[in-house]
Protein backbone atom coordinates (compact mmCIF):
# COMPACT_ATOMS: atom_id res chain seq x y z
CA UNK A 1 0.00 0.00 0.00
CA UNK A 2 2.82 2.27 0.96
CA UNK A 3 4.70 1.65 -2.15
CA UNK A 4 1.31 2.58 -4.41
CA UNK A 5 1.13 5.23 -2.33
CA UNK A 6 4.41 6.83 -3.56
CA UNK A 7 5.01 6.88 0.94
CA UNK A 8 8.27 5.84 2.10
CA UNK A 9 8.57 3.05 4.38
CA UNK A 10 12.00 3.16 6.76
CA UNK A 11 12.49 -0.43 7.91
CA UNK A 12 13.32 -0.30 11.29
CA UNK A 13 13.55 -3.66 13.30
CA UNK A 14 11.51 -4.51 16.66
CA UNK A 15 14.85 -4.75 18.42
CA UNK A 16 15.85 -1.09 18.19
CA UNK A 17 14.94 1.21 20.67
CA UNK A 18 15.67 5.29 21.27
CA UNK A 19 19.44 4.98 20.39
CA UNK A 20 18.68 3.78 16.88
CA UNK A 21 15.02 4.75 16.53
CA UNK A 22 16.04 8.56 16.74
CA UNK A 23 18.42 8.59 15.12
CA UNK A 24 16.76 7.12 12.00
CA UNK A 25 13.76 8.93 12.48
CA UNK A 26 15.94 12.39 12.36
CA UNK A 27 17.99 11.23 9.51
CA UNK A 28 14.78 10.36 7.26
CA UNK A 29 12.80 13.04 8.83
CA UNK A 30 9.58 10.34 9.63
CA UNK A 31 6.19 11.65 9.85
CA UNK A 32 4.53 8.57 11.45
CA UNK A 33 5.68 5.66 13.55
CA UNK A 34 3.82 2.57 13.22
CA UNK A 35 3.98 -0.29 16.64
CA UNK A 36 2.38 -2.96 17.95
CA UNK A 37 1.46 -2.95 21.58
CA UNK A 38 3.53 -5.06 23.18
CA UNK A 39 6.25 -7.77 22.15
CA UNK A 40 8.61 -10.20 23.66
CA UNK A 41 7.47 -8.19 27.37
CA UNK A 42 8.12 -4.61 26.09
CA UNK A 43 5.58 -1.94 25.62
CA UNK A 44 6.56 -0.28 22.78
CA UNK A 45 4.36 2.61 23.74
CA UNK A 46 6.59 4.58 26.15
CA UNK A 47 9.14 4.04 23.43
CA UNK A 48 7.05 6.28 21.32
CA UNK A 49 6.12 9.09 23.48
CA UNK A 50 9.75 9.44 23.46
CA UNK A 51 10.49 9.36 19.98
CA UNK A 52 7.71 11.97 19.81
CA UNK A 53 9.31 14.20 21.79
CA UNK A 54 12.95 14.02 20.42
CA UNK A 55 11.67 13.79 16.68
CA UNK A 56 9.68 17.24 15.57
CA UNK A 57 8.87 15.89 12.08
CA UNK A 58 7.03 12.85 14.04
CA UNK A 59 3.28 13.34 13.81
CA UNK A 60 1.31 10.22 14.06
CA UNK A 61 2.07 6.85 16.24
CA UNK A 62 -0.57 4.09 15.15
CA UNK A 63 -0.41 0.88 17.31
CA UNK A 64 -1.45 -2.16 16.52
CA UNK A 65 -3.11 -3.38 19.70
CA UNK A 66 -3.94 -1.13 22.69
CA UNK A 67 -3.05 2.23 21.14
CA UNK A 68 -4.43 4.08 24.55
CA UNK A 69 -3.56 7.88 23.29
CA UNK A 70 -2.15 6.80 19.85
CA UNK A 71 -4.28 5.75 16.35
CA UNK A 72 -5.08 2.13 16.13
CA UNK A 73 -3.74 1.10 12.66
CA UNK A 74 -6.77 -0.84 12.44
CA UNK A 75 -8.75 2.81 12.09
CA UNK A 76 -6.53 3.35 9.41
CA UNK A 77 -8.39 2.70 6.55
CA UNK A 78 -9.53 4.38 3.50
CA UNK A 79 -11.90 3.63 0.45
CA UNK A 80 -10.38 2.23 -2.53
CA UNK A 81 -9.82 5.18 -5.54
CA UNK A 82 -7.29 5.91 -8.21
CA UNK A 83 -4.02 7.47 -7.41
CA UNK A 84 -1.27 8.32 -9.46
CA UNK A 85 1.68 6.40 -9.89
CA UNK A 86 4.92 7.39 -7.92
CA UNK A 87 8.09 7.99 -10.35
CA UNK A 88 9.84 4.89 -10.75
CA UNK A 89 12.66 6.63 -10.81
CA UNK A 90 12.05 7.63 -6.95
CA UNK A 91 12.95 5.85 -3.29
CA UNK A 92 10.34 3.34 -2.71
CA UNK A 93 12.01 2.16 0.35
CA UNK A 94 14.74 3.29 2.99
CA UNK A 95 16.91 -0.26 4.18
CA UNK A 96 18.92 -0.05 7.00
CA UNK A 97 22.66 -0.71 5.94
CA UNK A 98 24.36 -4.13 7.93
CA UNK A 99 27.30 -2.22 8.58
CA UNK A 100 29.87 -2.29 11.73
CA UNK A 101 30.00 1.09 11.81
CA UNK A 102 28.13 2.10 14.72
CA UNK A 103 24.68 3.29 13.88
CA UNK A 104 22.99 2.30 10.14
CA UNK A 105 22.78 4.55 7.38
CA UNK A 106 19.72 4.66 5.29
CA UNK A 107 19.75 2.85 1.72
CA UNK A 108 17.50 4.44 -0.97
CA UNK A 109 16.06 1.64 -3.16
CA UNK A 110 13.86 3.23 -5.75
CA UNK A 111 10.56 1.50 -7.46
CA UNK A 112 12.54 0.26 -10.29
CA UNK A 113 15.77 -0.53 -8.91
CA UNK A 114 14.04 -2.63 -6.29
CA UNK A 115 11.34 -4.34 -8.49
CA UNK A 116 14.46 -5.21 -11.02
CA UNK A 117 16.15 -6.75 -7.67
CA UNK A 118 13.40 -9.10 -6.70
CA UNK A 119 11.76 -9.86 -10.10
CA UNK A 120 15.18 -11.36 -11.18
CA UNK A 121 16.28 -12.86 -7.82
CA UNK A 122 12.85 -15.05 -8.37
CA UNK A 123 14.13 -15.83 -11.39
CA UNK A 124 17.46 -17.11 -10.48
CA UNK A 125 15.71 -19.22 -8.03
CA UNK A 126 13.25 -20.52 -9.79
CA UNK A 127 10.35 -19.14 -8.24
CA UNK A 128 6.73 -19.64 -10.22
CA UNK A 129 2.90 -19.72 -8.96
CA UNK A 130 3.14 -23.15 -7.19
CA UNK A 131 6.16 -22.10 -4.94
CA UNK A 132 5.31 -21.55 -1.26
CA UNK A 133 7.91 -19.19 0.17
CA UNK A 134 8.31 -19.31 4.24
CA UNK A 135 9.80 -15.52 5.37
CA UNK A 136 12.01 -17.52 8.46
CA UNK A 137 13.61 -14.40 8.67
CA UNK A 138 12.80 -11.30 9.74
CA UNK A 139 10.83 -9.51 6.80
CA UNK A 140 12.86 -5.85 7.39
CA UNK A 141 15.94 -7.34 6.11
CA UNK A 142 16.33 -7.02 1.96
CA UNK A 143 17.29 -11.17 2.05
CA UNK A 144 13.67 -12.21 3.01
CA UNK A 145 12.50 -9.01 1.59
CA UNK A 146 13.21 -8.99 -2.14
CA UNK A 147 16.03 -11.48 -2.94
CA UNK A 148 13.88 -13.11 -4.09
CA UNK A 149 11.91 -12.87 -0.87
CA UNK A 150 8.43 -11.43 -0.59
CA UNK A 151 8.25 -8.90 -3.44
CA UNK A 152 9.81 -11.91 -5.66
CA UNK A 153 7.12 -14.23 -4.59
CA UNK A 154 4.47 -11.22 -5.08
CA UNK A 155 6.35 -10.68 -8.87
CA UNK A 156 5.09 -14.41 -9.68
CA UNK A 157 1.72 -14.82 -8.22
CA UNK A 158 3.34 -16.95 -5.67
CA UNK A 159 2.31 -17.84 -1.71
CA UNK A 160 4.11 -16.19 0.70
CA UNK A 161 3.99 -17.77 4.32
CA UNK A 162 5.24 -15.41 7.10
CA UNK A 163 7.05 -16.82 10.46
CA UNK A 164 6.58 -14.95 13.65
CA UNK A 165 10.22 -16.48 14.41
CA UNK A 166 12.34 -18.83 12.82
CA UNK A 167 12.78 -21.45 15.59
CA UNK A 168 12.84 -25.09 13.94
CA UNK A 169 9.83 -25.76 16.66
CA UNK A 170 7.82 -23.03 14.57
CA UNK A 171 9.09 -23.60 10.92
CA UNK A 172 8.81 -26.90 11.00
CA UNK A 173 5.21 -27.14 12.01
CA UNK A 174 4.81 -24.66 8.71
CA UNK A 175 6.50 -26.40 6.60
CA UNK A 176 4.57 -29.60 6.89
CA UNK A 177 1.03 -27.43 7.22
CA UNK A 178 1.39 -25.09 4.34
CA UNK A 179 3.80 -27.36 2.26
CA UNK A 180 6.58 -25.14 1.96
CA UNK A 181 8.99 -25.17 -1.01
CA UNK A 182 11.33 -22.48 -0.69
CA UNK A 183 12.59 -20.87 2.42
CA UNK A 184 15.56 -18.61 3.52
CA UNK A 185 18.60 -19.13 6.56
CA UNK A 186 21.78 -17.75 7.98
CA UNK A 187 24.18 -19.91 8.74
CA UNK A 188 23.26 -20.13 12.90
CA UNK A 189 20.14 -21.10 11.71
CA UNK A 190 20.74 -23.57 9.43
CA UNK A 191 22.90 -25.39 12.06
CA UNK A 192 19.82 -25.27 14.76
CA UNK A 193 17.72 -26.28 12.02
CA UNK A 194 19.97 -29.57 11.04
CA UNK A 195 20.19 -30.38 14.60
CA UNK A 196 16.30 -30.45 15.43
CA UNK A 197 15.75 -31.98 12.62
CA UNK A 198 17.55 -35.39 13.23
CA UNK A 199 14.79 -36.20 15.50
CA UNK A 200 11.79 -33.97 14.42
CA UNK A 201 8.64 -35.91 13.49
CA UNK A 202 7.29 -33.00 11.29
CA UNK A 203 6.90 -33.74 7.43
CA UNK A 204 9.47 -31.53 5.77
CA UNK A 205 9.05 -33.44 2.07
CA UNK A 206 7.75 -30.28 0.61
CA UNK A 207 10.82 -28.45 1.08
CA UNK A 208 12.60 -27.67 -2.25
CA UNK A 209 15.14 -25.50 -1.74
CA UNK A 210 17.13 -23.35 1.20
CA UNK A 211 18.52 -20.55 0.57
CA UNK A 212 21.13 -19.29 2.66
CA UNK A 213 22.92 -16.01 3.20
CA UNK A 214 24.02 -13.76 5.71
CA UNK A 215 27.76 -14.89 5.86
CA UNK A 216 29.58 -17.42 4.92
CA UNK A 217 28.45 -21.00 5.38
CA UNK A 218 30.87 -23.83 6.02
CA UNK A 219 31.12 -26.57 3.22
CA UNK A 220 30.57 -29.39 5.87
CA UNK A 221 27.42 -27.90 7.16
CA UNK A 222 26.37 -27.51 3.23
CA UNK A 223 26.92 -31.14 2.89
CA UNK A 224 24.41 -32.22 5.29
CA UNK A 225 21.96 -30.25 4.12
CA UNK A 226 19.94 -32.87 1.51
CA UNK A 227 20.45 -36.06 3.89
CA UNK A 228 18.88 -34.39 6.83
CA UNK A 229 16.82 -31.59 5.32
CA UNK A 230 15.86 -33.26 2.36
CA UNK A 231 16.27 -30.25 -0.67
CA UNK A 232 18.52 -28.67 -2.39
CA UNK A 233 20.92 -25.36 -1.00
CA UNK A 234 21.58 -22.46 -2.77
CA UNK A 235 24.19 -20.11 -1.81
CA UNK A 236 23.51 -16.08 -1.86
CA UNK A 237 25.78 -13.27 -1.41
CA UNK A 238 24.24 -10.22 -1.10
CA UNK A 239 24.12 -6.49 0.43
CA UNK A 240 20.90 -4.62 1.09
CA UNK A 241 22.78 -1.91 -1.35
CA UNK A 242 22.62 -3.99 -4.45
CA UNK A 243 25.05 -6.59 -5.94
CA UNK A 244 22.76 -10.30 -5.60
CA UNK A 245 25.30 -13.78 -6.66
CA UNK A 246 23.08 -16.70 -6.62
CA UNK A 247 24.67 -20.48 -6.93
CA UNK A 248 22.72 -21.53 -9.81
CA UNK A 249 20.30 -24.18 -9.44
CA UNK A 250 21.52 -26.51 -11.65
CA UNK A 251 25.74 -25.82 -10.33
CA UNK A 252 27.31 -29.54 -9.15
CA UNK A 253 27.07 -29.74 -5.70
CA UNK A 254 30.82 -29.06 -4.99
CA UNK A 255 30.95 -25.34 -6.35
CA UNK A 256 27.50 -25.22 -4.74
CA UNK A 257 29.40 -26.44 -1.14
CA UNK A 258 32.38 -23.99 -1.79
CA UNK A 259 30.87 -20.85 -3.37
CA UNK A 260 28.46 -18.30 -3.07
CA UNK A 261 27.63 -17.94 -6.73
CA UNK A 262 27.22 -15.42 -9.66
CA UNK A 263 26.47 -12.20 -10.24
CA UNK A 264 22.11 -11.98 -10.30
CA UNK A 265 22.92 -9.92 -14.18
CA UNK A 266 25.44 -9.48 -16.98
CA UNK A 267 24.92 -5.73 -16.26
CA UNK A 268 26.66 -6.42 -12.59
CA UNK A 269 30.35 -5.21 -13.03
CA UNK A 270 32.84 -6.61 -10.63
CA UNK A 271 36.35 -5.73 -9.96
CA UNK A 272 38.77 -6.83 -7.23
CA UNK A 273 41.22 -4.39 -6.36
CA UNK A 274 44.21 -3.39 -4.16
CA UNK A 275 44.81 -0.57 -1.70
CA UNK A 276 46.01 1.07 -4.33
CA UNK A 277 42.88 0.28 -6.59
CA UNK A 278 44.54 -1.89 -9.26
CA UNK A 279 43.31 -5.24 -9.93
CA UNK A 280 44.79 -8.58 -8.25
CA UNK A 281 44.82 -11.91 -9.71
CA UNK A 282 42.38 -14.75 -9.41
CA UNK A 283 42.55 -16.03 -6.38
CA UNK A 284 43.52 -12.98 -4.58
CA UNK A 285 42.26 -11.63 -1.40
CA UNK A 286 41.18 -8.13 -2.32
CA UNK A 287 38.44 -5.44 -2.17
CA UNK A 288 35.08 -5.28 -3.48
CA UNK A 289 33.82 -3.01 -6.10
CA UNK A 290 30.74 -3.18 -7.33
CA UNK A 291 28.02 -1.03 -9.58
CA UNK A 292 25.31 -2.29 -11.63
CA UNK A 293 21.36 -1.88 -12.15
CA UNK A 294 19.89 -2.25 -8.80
CA UNK A 295 23.09 -0.74 -6.62
CA UNK A 296 22.84 2.24 -4.65
CA UNK A 297 24.62 5.57 -6.10
CA UNK A 298 24.89 6.58 -2.59
CA UNK A 299 23.53 6.21 0.89
CA UNK A 300 20.24 8.30 1.99
CA UNK A 301 21.12 12.21 3.22
CA UNK A 302 24.98 11.24 3.57
CA UNK A 303 27.38 13.16 1.81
Amino acid sequence: ALLTLGVIPVFALPAHREHELAHLAHLSQAVAYVIVDQHLGFDYRPLARTLREQVPSLQQVWVVGAAEEFVPLAQCVASPRELPAPDSREVAVLLLSGGTTGLPKLIPRTHDDYACNARLAAQACGFDADTRYLAALPVAHNFPLASPGALGVFSVGATLVLAPEPSPDTAFELIERERITHTALIPPLVLLWLEVAQWSDDDLSSLQWLQVGGARLKAEIAARIRPVLGCGLQQVYGMAEGLLCFTPLDDPQARVFDTQGLPLTADDEIRIVDADDQPVAPGTVGELLVRGPYTIRGYYNAA
